[in-house]
């Protein structure tokens, strides 16, 4: 139990660097009879909580499901027409980002969204939803009542989630329930979140990853939109930003622990990325002052 609290601990400690990145959205919904929702998010997927109600869900595929009192399911807002209301209802919709579910194995370290022996891909699976989750969600829901609206406060709120739905769930329960979002492109950014923390450079990461370094490269950059040398360096970046704000740590510490050669290069790393010292950015940290990251 003390390793997920440290799990934990450092999710809300990393939290603030990823608020550039996170675009997800939650709101609540209550609807009446016959009521419709169409617009239930962009291109992330989305999780449904029923609260409480009935609602019937339409897909593009001209099929229908109903989802039942006390129900949760995740689904890809392409794939959806509209949700139907067929009594009073109140629904929680929450969007996350796929990666979140395999964020370098923090969250979920034991479900595999990519072995082939499983066979019940694709299909949907609703959860009933724990009481404790639920009541985590209604308490949810009030923060969005009262006007929270930050991508950091999501990012935590969904990541705790996450986290919740491992104490609650088995991993087969929570395989099938995630198992159908989850494209073959996802095996590819799933691998990079889990091996680029362990390596040094972009070749080692490709055999790492057992690819050749061209194809690698190709890949890397259509799937994240940028070249693997500079995603890379963001990584690192972030990375070693949220160390300097650890007031508990020295620079040469920090210089050790993400594995520079010398303090000169740690020094003309931090010039690079920040236009600053290592100093001078912990004593902006620690004052509370934002550090833009340059590269």
């Amino acid at each position: 139990m003390m390793e997920k609290h440290l799990v934990v601990n450092e999710i809300l400690d990393k939290s603030h660097q990823l608020c550039h990145s996170c675009d997800s959205f939650s709101h609540m919904l209550w609807l009446k009879p016959g009521e419709k929702q169409i617009n239930v998010g962009k291109k992330d997927p989305i999780i449904v909580f029923l609260l409480q109600g009935h609602l019937s869900i339409q897909f593009v595929t001209e099929t229908e499901k109903d989802l039942s009192d006390n129900e949760m399911i995740t689904l890809s807002p392409a794939s959806i027409i509209s949700i139907t209301a067929l009594k009073n209802s109140q629904v929680l919709i929450v969007s996350f980002k796929k990666e979140y579910c395999f964020q370098g194995g923090d969250i979920m370290p034991q479900i595999n969204f990519f072995d082939p022996s499983h066979k019940a891909r694709g299909t949907y699976h609703p959860l009933v939803i724990h009481k404790r989750i639920k009541e985590y969600l209604i308490f949810f829901g009030k923060l969005l009542e009262d006007g929270l609206d930050c991508p950091n406060f999501f990012y935590i709120k969904i990541m705790e989630l996450l986290f919740l739905m491992q104490t609650y769930y088995s991993p087969q329960d929570i395989f099938m329930f995630f198992s159908h979002i989850m494209e073959k492109e996802d095996f590819f950014v799933n691998q990079v979140m889990k091996y680029h923390n362990e390596v040094r450079t972009a070749k080692e990461l490709a055999e790492k990853m057992n690819c050749s370094f061209s194809s690698f490269q190709v890949k890397f950059e259509k799937t994240f939109s940028m070249p693997v040398y500079r995603w890379m360096q963001k990584q690192k970046a972030e990375r070693v930003l949220n160390d300097l704000s650890n007031e508990e740590r020295t620079i040469k510490e920090i210089s050790i622990s993400n594995r520079f050669s010398t303090l000169a290069r740690f020094y003309e790393f931090c010039k690079k990325s920040y236009g600053m010292t290592p100093l001078e950015v912990q004593k902006k940290t620690h004052k509370g002052e934002k550090i833009h990251i340059l590269i």
